[in-house]
């Protein structure tokens, strides 16, 4: 992506579920399809500790801005 000079911010969207798995992706913006497909595929593998409301794990949802330069 950087030869091809791709660069931008890619604002991601994920469900954390309630054991820690990443449940969805969405991506909501993003400057090129081919970052976010890289972005999707790289939040999908990533693991959390879950969310707790009444000390009982829940889902969670976050979301992020990754700049590509």
């Amino acid at each position: 992506m950087k030869a091809a000079g791709v660069r931008g911010v890619v604002l991601v969207e994920w469900l954390v579920g309630e054991t820690g798995d990443v449940k969805e992706v969405k991506i909501i913006e993003s400057p090129d399809p081919r970052l976010s497909a890289l972005v999707t595929q790289a939040v999908l593998n990533w693991k959390f500790k879950p969310a707790m409301r009444d000390g009982k794990p829940v889902e969670n949802r976050m979301r992020l801005d990754i700049r590509f330069d």
